[in-house]
């Protein structure tokens, strides 16, 4: 599980810093307000701190580190939330939000429910 966290924050990662560098290279003559762009730093900033923050609670579950799997809880239930909300507001064919926010679903989902089992498990005496 760890490197499946691992995978995924280190691509969103990756894309977001492809996405924030794209942007700055190109020069648009559109004049935002300061209020819009503060809310769009701030914005890609939270999405950031997001995807790193999963590629650490990768790396921290494949560390074994006590924290990971709080982390995973949290981040697992954000990462759900973000899919549910992504599959069902984002413009698009179903099949194509499904294709593209599937993954992130999926890996939230396989989480969450992974940690609700092993927190069942009997405890030796």
């Amino acid at each position: 599980m760890g490197w499946l966290w691992l995978l995924l924050g280190g691509f969103w990662s990756l894309m977001s810093v492809v996405i924030m560098l794209g942007r700055a290279l190109v020069e648009t003559n559109v004049i935002m307000s300061r209020t819009v762009w503060w809310q769009e730093v701030i914005g890609c900033i939270l999405e950031m701190g997001i995807f790193v923050a999963s590629a650490l609670c990768g790396v921290a579950l494949l560390r074994r580190w006590r924290w990971s799997r709080l982390s995973v809880w949290i981040l697992g239930s954000l990462w759900l939330l973000f899919s549910i909300l992504m599959v069902s507001c984002a413009s698009g064919t179903l099949a194509m939000r499904l294709l593209w926010f599937g993954p992130s679903l999926a890996l939230a989902l396989y989480s969450l429910c992974v940690l609700w089992l092993a927190g069942r498990e009997p405890n030796p005496v």
